[in-house]
């Protein structure tokens, strides 16, 4: 028996996945750009501050002597078709297969992102400030009822 589906009624909430241990957040951030770019995935980098964000730029130019990840701020003339997105402000960045979050609190409204993204990847490091600051975000994902898939790296 074949059904009718309305698809316009199907929600579908992406992956979140929760990176913990990490030694430095900015670099895995750089090797998980770089195998998105090798995955041919469309790819967005939310950060905290324009500080942090000019630091992960400066990074994603320099972390490999061979490798080049296009990249830039969304509507910019320095942004590649197909580069990585980076932003303070996630209404800024386009829709993307994946979304970093490299930011220090969770998203106010995790849930309205995860409608844009279908794989998220909140990545935490291992020392503080870095550690307390994802265990706040975790709880946030919780209360909003999201249950954030936990990758232990470190």
């Amino acid at each position: 028996m074949i059904q009718n589906i309305d698809y316009d009624k199907i929600s579908v909430m992406s992956d979140l996945a929760f990176h913990t241990g990490v030694e430095n957040r900015f670099k895995y951030a750089c090797l998980a750009m770089r195998k998105a770019q090798r995955l041919n995935m469309s790819a967005c980098v939310l950060l905290e501050t324009d500080d942090e964000l000019r630091r992960f730029d400066n990074m994603l130019w320099a972390f490999e002597p061979t490798s080049f990840i296009p990249h830039g701020r969304p509507n910019t003339p320095d942004m590649q078709r197909g580069g990585v997105a980076l932003s303070t402000h996630a209404a800024d960045l386009p829709g993307a297969e994946l979304l970093v979050l490299l930011t220090h609190g969770a998203p106010i409204d995790t849930k309205a992102l995860m409608e844009r993204f279908p794989k998220i990847i909140d990545i935490v490091g291992r020392d503080d400030p870095e550690l307390t600051e994802g265990r706040h975000r975790y709880v946030a994902y919780k209360r909003q009822g999201i249950e954030p898939t936990v990758v232990k790296r470190g």
